[in-house]
């Protein structure tokens, strides 16, 4: 996807997923988990399109956990979505704070749709539900530190391990990785391409 115009076709693409099949798809499902599951809490992570607003239809509070100091406005970072992580201070504080409202009119039309479906009213300010009145981030502090600037609402907590005792691995796994020095693997998750595009 290196030709002229990929990124905005990619971005327009992105776009269109999000507000027409993966909002309302969220909606449906986090709501039927709610009603299967009939929580106290809804502790959602990464960017919450309907979290909130099911906890808020339910009459029950709602957290939102994020695994990186960078998804928390700040003068630290810009916002994930921004290609270029290395601005200056007071550049990535006005990124956070005009960019909102562009988030606000992109995310209006569906998120409202889907919380009218559920017989909430609209919310002028959707961008807000995408961590909710309470955000925990879990991070390392030593790989990512907290930022000092970071909204009141926003706590921090160390990695979050689990400490369960880990399931045998299958022999020939087992086998594969003890024959030859460590491997390396390069994770390239949260990747977005059209269905049945090979990468």
């Amino acid at each position: 996807m290196q030709g002229a115009g990929t990124r905005l076709q990619s971005l327009r693409w992105q776009m269109k997923s999000l507000t027409d099949i993966l909002i309302p798809k969220l909606f449906d499902t986090v709501a039927a988990a709610a009603d299967a599951a009939r929580p106290a809490i809804i502790v959602g992570s990464g960017v919450q399109m309907a979290g909130t607003s099911i906890a808020e239809l339910r009459g029950i509070p709602s957290v939102t956990s994020m695994f990186a100091p960078c998804t928390v406005p700040s003068s630290d970072s810009p916002p994930p979505v921004v290609r270029w992580q290395t601005l200056p201070r007071w550049l990535n504080q006005a990124i956070w704070k005009w960019g909102a409202p562009f988030a606000d009119r992109a995310l209006a039309g569906p998120m409202n749709a889907a919380r009218e479906r559920f017989g909430l009213p609209p919310h002028p300010k959707p961008s807000r539900l995408l961590a909710g009145r309470r955000t925990v981030v879990a991070a390392d502090r030593e790989l990512g530190p907290f930022p000092k600037d970071a909204p009141a609402t926003v706590v921090s907590t160390d990695a979050w391990i689990l400490g369960e005792p880990q399931a045998a691995m299958d022999a020939k796994l087992d086998d594969f990785l003890r024959a030859g020095p460590p491997p390396i693997y390069v994770g390239l998750g949260s990747m977005v391409a059209k269905p049945g595009l090979s990468t």
